[in-house]
């Protein structure tokens, strides 16, 4: 089971594409004022991840649309913002919402 995605790199997206997320929601201690910091993390197929009809490897600064919350693919303070799942078949992409 998953959600449909859209996938942008740029002015290029790609639509209909199937994705699995788990949350994560943070507060962190802003100087004046107390932020929320909300991530997740997607796992796409590798042949699924394609930008103008090419598969290609998810890049910080991607964005991918659920609904109508976007996120941008980038790192956290625990791990890289891209790595490939243990089988290989499916990227773990971090991305915060924008």
């Amino acid at each position: 089971f998953g959600v449909t995605v859209t996938l942008k790199r740029g002015p290029r997206e790609t639509t209909g594409v199937t994705a699995t997320w788990s949350g994560l929601s943070e507060d962190v201690d802003g100087e004046f004022i107390p932020t929320k910091v909300t991530e997740r993390m997607f796992r796409i197929d590798v042949t699924a991840y394609v930008i103008d009809q090419i598969a290609v490897e998810p890049q910080k600064h991607d964005r991918i649309v659920a609904g109508d919350l976007t996120f941008e693919v980038l790192p956290t303070d625990r791990a890289p913002e891209v790595e490939r799942s243990d089988d290989g078949f499916s990227w773990i992409i971090r991305a915060k919402k924008v």
